[in-house]
């Protein structure tokens, strides 16, 4: 799973500790109470965790702070990245472990209610969360590129002259920058995948979108924008090759 937030690896052992300690004294009912009790702890971690990941998407959709004070919120958003990183991690181990710590306190308990352990309800939750948080990053991501917002702000009727990439593009190949080589170096490859996958589906329709809400272009406006939508094209196309920060930057131009 990764490096994973040192909160689950202390909910795990206690549960562990206190479950051996009962199980010495009863294998009944009180024990199977116990199951119980643990249930509610891993689905309260698992809400809390949720809230942060909630937390870090409102925090990389504040696009105000950005622009009061850059240095200080890329710091902020680099933080928010990693923590929701370390969220899927977390989440992947605490669904993997939940199986089998149901199987091993299902055998401490008698026979006749060993059948009322299932734990197939909390592993959903951690799974559902580790869809959920990378859906954050998603959405955090996307809307730290401000592609939309870019491509609706210039005026291709008025554009004269056909040059490099818009600084839109330029911007967003930043945000990419920011955010994609954390992401690969923290999640496993196929989260990792997952995440360029659904970024990607959703920010070309998103782009595509945009462009049919600017209602007039030049033959020099459309030249550029033909440019930009190639380069934001292979940016998507490009990102499970960014790997590292130096990677990106080559790999984007």
């Amino acid at each position: 799973s990764g490096e994973v937030l040192a909160s689950a690896g202390q909910v795990f052992l206690n549960i562990k500790k206190v479950f051996r300690r009962c199980s010495n004294l009863t294998r009944g009912k009180t024990l199977l109470a116990l199951h119980a009790v643990f249930t509610r702890v891993l689905k309260a971690y698992a809400s809390k965790l949720n809230t942060r990941a909630q937390s870090a998407g409102r925090i990389l959709g504040d696009l105000k702070k950005k622009e009061k004070d850059k240095d200080k919120d890329a710091a902020e958003v680099s933080a928010e990245y990693r923590c929701l990183c370390l969220i899927v991690n977390t989440a992947e181990y605490c669904s993997e472990t939940v199986g089998p710590l149901g199987e091993s306190m299902r055998r401490m308990l008698d026979v006749n209610l060993r059948e009322q352990v299932d734990a197939a309800e909390t592993e959903d939750e951690f799974a559902s969360l580790v869809t959920a948080a990378l859906t954050t990053l998603v959405s955090g991501l996307e809307a730290r590129t401000e592609l939309v917002t870019g491509i609706i702000k210039i005026n291709w009727g008025a554009l004269e002259l056909v040059g490099d990439q818009s600084t839109y593009v330029d911007s967003c190949k930043a945000a990419l920058l920011a955010a994609v080589p954390r992401v690969h170096a923290t999640v496993s490859e196929n989260y990792f995948r997952f995440f360029c996958d659904k970024f990607a589906g959703s920010v070309a329709p998103k782009v595509y979108g945009a462009v049919f809400r600017c209602k007039r272009f030049s033959d020099t406006g459309a030249q550029q924008l033909l440019l930009d939508v190639h380069a934001v094209k292979m940016l998507l196309i490009d990102l499970p090759t960014y790997t590292t920060a130096r990677e990106t930057a080559v790999a984007s131009g």
